[in-house]
């Protein structure tokens, strides 16, 4: 079975919860990262094992230049929405960090770029926190995805 293949976008803090997480799921590969700052990505990529052509300054390149199923939009609060949008009109699934988006016009934006790809937002990272949906997520998920 093909492993589900995950960038991500910011890797600042949060992201290293995130990367913790995808880690602990047998059928999810870190494949790619993206910061602004090149150091930080270079970093980000070794301490969770993600190979040198998986780092990216620019998350655009990083979505054109990599296969992905899904990233996670690790960005600071006020740059949730391009990466989102972006994603989402290469046909990419989202996982974005709370709050979604700075306003609710870009709420909306993010929204209707979703309704438009056909792909799946989200906007919480199950853990110990949301046990519940972590709970939701092994019983609806099927297996083989």
């Amino acid at each position: 079975m093909a492993k589900v293949k995950i960038g991500i976008i910011g890797a600042g803090g949060i992201a290293n919860n995130h990367a913790h997480y995808y880690r602990d799921i047998p059928d999810v590969e870190l494949v790619a990262v993206a910061d602004v700052v090149e150091e930080r990505a270079i970093n980000f990529a070794q301490r969770w094992g993600i190979p040198p052509g998986g780092v990216f300054t620019d998350y655009v390149e990083m979505l054109d230049s990599v296969e992905l199923d899904a990233v996670s939009v690790c960005t600071p609060h006020a740059v949730h929405a391009k990466p989102t949008i972006e994603a989402l009109k290469r046909g990419v699934h989202v996982l974005v960090e709370k709050p979604m988006a700075s306003s609710g016009a870009q709420a909306l934006e993010m929204f209707r770029a979703a309704q438009a790809s056909g792909k799946i937002p989200h906007g919480r990272l199950p853990d110990e926190g949301g046990r519940p949906s972590l709970e939701l997520r092994e019983r609806s998920w099927p297996r083989g995805r």
